[in-house]
């Protein structure tokens, strides 16, 4: 029949759009990884946080002049700077744990779909919906970020309350949510998500679970605190909480981050949480979660698309195997509506890998941005004495020269109030400002260009190609301003 003939024509292209999008990332993130500058304006700030724990010195300290930690838990630098001590100090090493972590939650995807529904071909198909968010979660997948890595422990250790029931698995999964929040804070709720369903559905083994979650999780908070002198606390708990809650985004999360991006396979994934009564309660718990892990991100200030993430995994694990269900009611019909409904479901399929197409050449950077940034390191290196480089401060090293705290880590600490070590950071830089302490500072926003005009001088934009080195993802910033003494 002609609509059977159309079907079969839709799932072969729609074939080749999933695997065009499984290429697609692999070449980005190889060209990402050649690039030796920042492709996102904190991700020089992260490699400054890996050369910190290479050099020996603590992460956590009062805030000043010298370093402001970001409000992340460590185990992503600790990470980087393990594989930083084999392969250099750079980007390269960085880059390459989060293209080898966000390939690893694509092949989790894979897994989970294909143990719940037996068909390969959807599986492949839920983790090349992963894979297409890529777009849709502002390139985050392989950037210098704890995302990738945050999000595979998250992963795995639902994985193993899914598929491995013993005790060693109920235990693993507890060591694995410890370690994703030893990643990125938010990890709690897709811990707590896990820990909740394992009480309501296998009250025997929860325990398994429970317990290292919960000491491994409590006791390093308590020992990393104790051995950063109560900084650990300030700025991985107290910090954030000082955040304010982005109102729009109780309804705009919906309307402008899944619904465009994901409408389609959200809609596909309900089906999953409506058969199979004893799988429905842990993707209920596991969906849930890591829709509110991402939907909390986006609720606080500062909380970026790449936030996103942990929902579009879980949506795509439940897309596919929503998708069988209703492949398998289409096989039920008889024959004249099952080639329609085949042809819909394709079409489906289609629409939704269309709702996630990017650019990817905006993604790309090139030979210019290499030029320029080359060119601004001369210009840094010529500069006699000492340069704070507020924003990509990674850049001061390559010049020779000591790098100081990074802007956005500073506004962590100062835009929410910060406490008396907040006044503490204000203090200390207006006395750098004002005893014009810095050769130069380098600028890349407004910020704290009033106070440096008391004491320093406008010298142009530090780089001459107006259309060179700006951020690929994320707030599209570049070097602004030099202000020498």
């Amino acid at each position: 029949m002609l609509s059977e003939r159309a079907a079969r024509a839709l799932e072969v292209l729609v074939a080749i759009a999933a695997a065009t999008y499984v290429l697609l990332y692999l070449f980005l993130a190889l060209a990402h990884l050649r690039y030796p500058f920042e492709l996102e304006w904190m991700e020089g700030g992260v490699l400054e946080h890996v050369r910190r724990v290479l050099s020996g010195d603590k992460l956590y300290v009062a805030p000043s002049v010298e370093f402001v930690p970001f409000i992340y838990t460590p185990l992503y630098y600790y990470a980087g700077a393990a594989l930083s001590a084999v392969l250099g100090l750079g980007f390269v090493p960085l880059r390459l744990l989060s293209i080898a972590c966000s390939l690893g939650c694509a092949a989790l995807v894979f897994s989970f779909v294909r143990r719940e529904v037996k068909n390969r071909a959807l599986a492949g198909l839920a983790a090349s919906l992963f894979l297409a968010s890529y777009g849709a979660t502002l390139a985050w997948m392989d950037l210098a970020r704890v995302d990738s890595l945050f999000l595979l422990l998250s992963l795995a250790a639902a994985w193993l309350v899914r598929f491995r029931e013993i005790w060693w698995g109920r235990a693993l999964a507890g060591v694995l949510v410890a370690l994703a929040f030893f990643t990125k804070q938010s990890a709690l709720l897709f811990a707590a998500s896990l820990g909740a369903y394992l009480l309501l559905c296998d009250l025997r083994r929860a325990a398994w679970f429970l317990a290292p979650a919960v000491a491994l999780i409590a006791g390093g908070s308590w020992l990393l605190d104790h051995i950063h002198d109560g900084w650990f606390y300030y700025y991985v708990f107290w910090l954030p909480q000082q955040h304010p809650w982005v109102q729009s985004m109780f309804v705009d999360f919906w309307r402008y981050d899944i619904l465009p991006a994901v409408g389609v396979a959200g809609l596909v994934a309900l089906m999953a949480l409506t058969v199979r009564r004893r799988r429905r309660p842990f993707y209920l718990f596991f969906g849930g979660g890591a829709v509110a892990v991402a939907w909390s991100g986006r609720l606080h200030f500062g909380g970026f698309p790449n936030t996103l993430l942990p929902a579009f995994a879980a949506i795509a694990v439940l897309a596919g195997i929503g998708a069988h269900e209703l492949c398998w009611m289409a096989n039920a019909l008889p024959a004249p509506r099952r080639g329609a409904m085949r042809l819909f479901l394709a079409i489906c399929a289609a629409a939704q890998l269309w709702m996630l197409h990017y650019d990817p050449i905006k993604l790309i950077p090139t030979k210019r941005d290499v030029r320029a940034g080359e060119a601004l390191i001369e210009t840094l290196r010529a500069i006699d004495g000492e340069v704070w480089v507020l924003g990509p401060g990674y850049l001061a090293p390559r010049a020779g020269k000591k790098s100081y705290a990074h802007e956005w880590a500073i506004k962590d600490v100062l835009n929410f109030g910060g406490g008396d070590p907040g006044r503490d950071l204000t203090r200390d830089i207006l006395r750098a400002i004002r005893s014009r302490r810095f050769a130069a500072v380098l600028t890349e926003t407004e910020y704290l260009e009033k106070e440096l005009s008391s004491g320093y001088h406008d010298d142009g934009e530090p780089i001459a190609d107006k259309r060179a080195f700006f951020a690929r993802t994320g707030t599209p910033t570049r070097p602004r301003t030099i202000w020498k003494r």
